[in-house]
């Protein structure tokens, strides 16, 4: 008979699997991280001068879409975990990766200043949100009871749940507790 954790690989719902749900996990965090990073943080930089020629934009207000991205990101990132207790782990990641793909979207169609600040912006908040969301996502699968673990994985989880209470959960978002 199989151990628990290899029954409970994957979710009910999704049936079995030729792998691990683990890497399942982990090419989903890849992802994200390509999504939420990549393409909604870091690609900014290489689109910015051809849409400040394309949008006839002045170095004021390509400054002005730089800030609100980048204030709109550590908005969503302290904000990650008020959502989470509200949605879901899963369901926040889903929505910030919908919110990233609608929102850059609009920056492609976008035909001025205002429209393209207020896109990134909300690009900012999706990437905030869901890169801060999935971070942990990969070692709290590992079950403590994995063969040859000796608890290890166990005690790694909880440093990491310890450090994220600390640094941002209870301290950045003590605000938003009721």
């Amino acid at each position: 008979m199989a151990p628990e954790y290899e029954r409970r690989a994957s979710p009910a719902w999704l049936g079995p699997l030729p792998l691990h749900y683990g890497w399942v996990v982990v090419i989903v965090g890849v992802l994200v991280t390509l999504s939420s990073l990549g393409i909604a943080r870091f690609a900014f930089g290489m689109i910015l001068p051809s849409m400040a020629v394309g949008l006839q934009l002045s170095y004021s207000q390509m400054g002005a879409i730089s800030t609100g991205n980048f204030i709109a990101y550590l908005v969503g990132a302290l904000a990650s975990g008020w959502l989470t207790t509200r949605l879901g782990a899963r369901a926040t990641i889903v929505a910030s990766q919908a919110v990233i793909v609608l929102s850059l979207g609009a920056v492609a169609l976008s035909s001025g200043f205002w429209v393209a600040a207020v896109a990134f912006t909300v690009t900012g908040l999706g990437s905030g949100v869901g890169k801060r969301r999935h971070a942990g996502a990969g070692v709290a699968l590992v079950p403590p009871q994995c063969p040859g673990a000796g608890g290890r994985h166990r005690r790694h989880r909880q440093r990491i749940r310890d450090h994220d209470e600390r640094c941002l959960d209870s301290a950045c978002q003590s605000p938003f507790r009721r």
